[in-house]
């Protein structure tokens, strides 16, 4: 076992739990000359969110673990499947798609707060999302989340940030 009982009892009960330094460093490594790949030649899905002076600030892609060996790699030979399944009480992890989201220094633009189960295009309660940051993050600047927010009967596609919350 990867993770211990209380991290996944978080897990279950507030749908979101922090796990520190679990992704080796040898994989963020990999994991960046994925994305310096994936940008260089990016999807038909790739979206920019902001830019100041021609320069794109906030943006992101996805479905590409196929045509990145980096993301590919890290998916199926990494402990993030098995990180997932100790969080979900499953034997078995089924790969959605990953989402590569960037947002260079000096964006302003803020994420919309949303629930991912809304834009999946499948049923059910056992479902894992990562965020997996490449560098370091202040906090302030880190995403946030509603403790038992998978709970609630409405899908959630956008929102304000919901500070009282919080």
């Amino acid at each position: 076992m990867l993770l211990n009982k209380k991290k996944i009892n978080l897990y279950q009960k507030n749908g979101v739990v922090a796990l520190y330094d679990v992704i080796d460093k040898r994989w963020i490594k990999k994991l960046k000359m994925g994305i310096n790949k994936n940008f260089s030649k990016p999807s038909k899905y790739k979206c920019v969110y902001e830019k100041k002076d021609n320069k794109e600030l906030f943006y992101d892609d996805y479905c590409n673990w196929k045509n990145i060996p980096e993301y590919k790699d890290f998916l199926f030979n990494s402990i993030l499947a098995k990180i997932a399944a100790e969080l979900m009480n499953s034997k078995k992890v089924n790969l959605f798609h990953e989402h590569v989201l960037i947002k260079e220094a000096g964006a302003k633009k803020n994420t919309p707060w949303h629930q991912d189960q809304s834009y999946y295009c499948v049923e059910g309660k056992q479902n894992v999302s990562f965020w997996i940051p490449l560098d370091n993050v202040a906090k302030s600047t880190s995403p946030e989340f509603i403790i038992k927010s998978h709970k609630w009967k409405k899908k959630i596609y956008t929102y304000k940030i919901l500070w009282k919350y919080i």
